[in-house]
């Protein structure tokens, strides 16, 4: 039993460092969304949508921080779970007619900056 102690002590430091770069890499998910919608102007569902996603960054950041053992692997789960859709959300946003359904890109969608084709940063439209 002793030992089970001593061993719980010096996981602690080690514990509350990956808790803590786990509230930072919310908090930054949380602080992008909302930059998005404060200062480049998203609006709409859109904007909706990224407001309730930095709220959740928030809630789910300051619960990573003050969560005792019993509820961490709770939190971790729904922390690792909501970045993960965030980031499944963003690739799905980036890839080219996948929010369509089509595999012919629009005319709005032809004018965006194509960063991941073997052409130059310029959209085909300039």
């Amino acid at each position: 039993m002793a030992m089970h102690r001593a061993v719980d002590r010096g996981a602690a430091p080690g514990l509350r460092v990956w808790q803590g770069l786990s509230a930072l890499l919310l908090l930054v998910m949380a602080g992008i969304h909302l930059y998005l919608v404060v200062f480049a102007g998203f609006g709409g569902l859109l904007g909706t949508l990224f407001v309730l996603n930095g709220i959740g960054g928030l809630v789910l950041a300051i619960a990573m921080v003050v969560a005792r053992r019993g509820f961490l692997a709770l939190v971790s789960v729904l922390s690792l779970l909501f970045l993960g859709g965030t980031l499944l959300s963003l690739v799905i946003a980036l890839t080219p007619g996948a929010s369509s359904g089509s595999t012919s890109r629009s005319a709005a969608s032809s004018c965006r900056p194509h960063w991941w084709s073997s052409r130059s940063a310029l959209s085909s439209c300039w």
